[in-house]
């Protein structure tokens, strides 16, 4: 009896001890402390794209998603899911308010997370989340219609000079850069022109083409096979570069416009409070799947590169948008009313 005693309690102890080591090497924040080396991922991660489906940010990054799983760590499933409204708002306030694991991050528009706060339309700002990586900057465009009475840009500065509130253009929504970039251009050239809010740029693109509103601004990889198909007509560059695909298309700064936005940039972000080393392996995680050939292709049939800018200088971007954009803002009293 006193041996039997003794073996049960000798086990005990050996499954106490086991106990003990499992919790001590098995965190809650996916480290062991015992080398300090994240265990991330471990299970299947989910990229919100907080816009309908369809359009560049949606498609761009489902390529994307269906390669990165060959670079993380460990192999787990990459599920893109659209929560469209707002004009990004809702998918990008879900994310904001996500645990701060990595397994829910935001593919958005550097506009959707630094100025929706500045127009009373967004909870959050943009130090609620933690910058992952810088995934690629557009060109955008003044585009019209192939009917419309506008070839040049003089042409058409000409018209809404003479027709103040007139001219209607599309944009993204409220707050966009899109949005930004023609407010800047009201101020600057003495115009106003009518902003009509799409949740996305498939639908404001859909009204264009019906005859619903007279102009778009819209970024020119989006609409390059409208443009060669002779649907659409570009007008001119809002932002600070060409497009490689339209060499002869002028920038606002050919007319002595100085002050204008630089072109828009999309990226990956985590909630606030991200851990360093999550962030670090998604950012290197992105960053090869960048080189994958099937990534380059679809890039190169836009004429983009991904950027691949990252952590820190991707925040310094953002933190520079944000105070030109709030400049704006300001400026041309759109803020919260």
């Amino acid at each position: 009896m006193k041996k039997l005693f003794i073996l049960m309690l000798t086990a005990l102890m050996v499954l106490l001890a086991a106990c003990g080591t499992n919790k001590e090497n098995a965190g809650d924040d996916g480290k062991t402390p015992s080398d300090g080396k994240s265990t991330y991922p471990e299970k299947d991660i989910e990229i919100v794209v907080p816009f309908p489906p369809g359009g560049t940010t949606d498609t761009s990054m489902r390529i994307i998603a269906s390669v990165l799983p060959k670079y993380l760590p460990n192999k787990v499933n990459v599920v893109v899911v659209n929560k469209p409204g707002g004009t990004g708002v809702v998918g990008s306030t879900t994310v904001s308010n996500a645990k701060p694991d990595g397994y829910q991050i935001l593919y958005s528009t550097v506009p959707t997370i630094a100025y929706q706060n500045l127009f009373g339309t967004a909870s959050y700002t943009h130090e609620d989340f933690t910058p992952i990586v810088n995934v690629q900057a557009s060109q955008s465009m003044l585009m019209v219609s192939e009917d419309a009475e506008w070839d040049t840009f003089e042409q058409w500065l000409e018209y809404v000079q003479k027709n103040p509130g007139k001219f209607t253009y599309g944009t993204p929504g409220n707050g966009s850069s899109q949005h930004l970039t023609m407010e800047a251009l009201n101020i600057n050239a003495n115009i106003d022109t009518k902003m009509v809010p799409f949740d996305g740029t498939s639908s404001a693109l859909t009204s264009l083409l019906g005859g619903h509103i007279d102009g778009i601004v819209i970024q020119a990889h989006e609409v390059q096979e409208y443009v060669e198909n002779g649907d659409l007509k570009p007008i001119v560059f809002l932002g600070d570069t060409r497009y490689s695909a339209f060499p002869d298309v002028p920038l606002l700064t050919d007319f002595g416009y100085d002050e204008v936005f630089s072109d828009p940039s999309s990226g990956v972000f985590g909630p606030k409070g991200m851990d360093e080393d999550v962030a670090k392996i998604l950012y290197e995680a992105f960053t090869e799947a960048f080189k994958d050939p099937k990534v380059v292709e679809f890039y190169e049939g836009l004429k983009l590169e991904p950027e691949g800018t990252g952590l820190k200088d991707f925040e310094s971007l953002i933190q520079n948008n944000y105070e030109i954009a709030k400049k704006v803002i300001e400026t041309n009293n759109l803020g919260a009313k």
